[in-house]
């Protein structure tokens, strides 16, 4: 084995462990349960129950980041950008994220940035990113942004599979003529 992976194997088994069990978790939840929940209890109800539950989940994983003290998501990494030279897009608006903004404009976009990136990116990672401060306790603000990211995400993904469930429902029932 290199020594430079070596040198850092402890460290990438801690890191990669916690993220691989918190990216399994979210495959089954995102789509196994999730539009189980939404044909089953439908988008009212269902809705509500994986709402709850997302947000549930992502509260105890974000106080157990805090707890543990373990950068499993890269958050508190993202702060070794700010000296790089030549940075790609992503990376400027990664380092963009987690700075106070200053100016009228970087404070009306940033909700927006915030918003756009709780769509692709998992809303626990969002809200870890846009945190000031990372082991030093979860403020108010902290709680806010991870409600704030589950609440964005989850209207997007409810939008989504909701959409995709009550299609195949309407099929279903076209198809079968019940």
């Amino acid at each position: 084995m290199p020594s430079g992976i070596g040198k850092y194997r402890k460290h990438i088994q801690e890191i990669g462990t916690g993220l691989f069990i918190y990216e399994v978790f979210n495959f089954v939840y995102d789509w196994l349960f999730y539009p189980f929940a939404l044909a089953y209890w439908g988008l009212l109800k269902g809705g509500v129950i994986v709402v709850a539950g997302s947000l549930v989940q992502c509260a105890f994983v974000f106080w157990l980041y805090d707890y543990m003290r373990i950068d499993w998501v890269g958050a508190h990494a993202l702060r070794e950008l700010e000296t790089k030279e030549e940075k790609t897009w992503f990376e400027r608006m990664a380092v963009w994220l987690g700075k106070d903004k200053k100016s009228l404009f970087e404070k009306l976009c940033s909700p927006i940035v915030f918003v756009a990136l709780t769509l692709p990116i998992d809303p626990l990672i969002v809200a870890l990113h846009y945190r000031r401060k990372h082991f030093e306790g979860i403020s108010l603000r902290d709680w806010g942004l991870l409600i704030s990211a589950v609440a964005a995400a989850n209207l997007w993904w409810l939008l989504k599979v909701g959409t995709i469930v009550e299609g195949f429902k309407y099929l279903y029932t076209f198809v079968l003529g019940s």
